[in-house]
């Protein structure tokens, strides 16, 4: 799933919340259950182990990057929401599993090696993942819906 998904809908979530703890750990879980929705990156994955395919993988994770950096600032700058404490603490336990998985793929620090492979089975979870695919431009299409329509309700 994008990152920018996963900050719209904690910004959703934060929203609706009275409290940073409760929005946090919320959508920290909430990250989770979006990953069970096949989301065409399955070859994400395996791009990294091809140094030929690694700049395409890199350009798709920058651009998803500045999307949801440019979403963080229109929070700030267009002044999108009650609580902003509230809002960028959802927005952060939606974005940390990505972060930790990220973070555990360039140090290969052993206690997140659990975290790394339960991230990964939800996101193999269902079987439709292992045999039947949606490709990533249907994918990306279905989250830029997606995204308008969590704009909507957020603004």
């Amino acid at each position: 799933m994008l990152m920018v998904i996963h900050a719209a809908s904690s910004a959703w979530v934060g929203e609706l919340s009275s409290s940073a703890l409760s929005a946090f750990v919320i959508c920290f879980i909430l990250h989770f259950i979006l990953d069970f929705i096949p989301h065409g990156d399955h070859n994400m994955v395996a791009n990294y182990q091809h140094k030929e395919k690694l700049r395409r993988v890199y350009t798709f994770l920058t651009a998803d990057l500045i999307t949801t950096l440019l979403f963080l600032f229109s929070i700030e700058i267009f002044d999108i929401g009650t609580d902003k404490r509230i809002i960028f603490a959802a927005i952060l336990g939606g974005l940390l599993p990505d972060l930790l998985v990220s973070f555990y793929k360039l140090t290969k620090v052993r206690f997140l090696k659990k975290f790394h492979d339960f991230h990964f089975f939800i996101h193999n979870f269902l079987p439709e993942k292992k045999h039947k695919t949606i490709r990533l431009s249907h994918a990306l299409v279905l989250q830029g819906l997606l995204f308008l329509f969590l704009l909507k309700v957020i603004v």
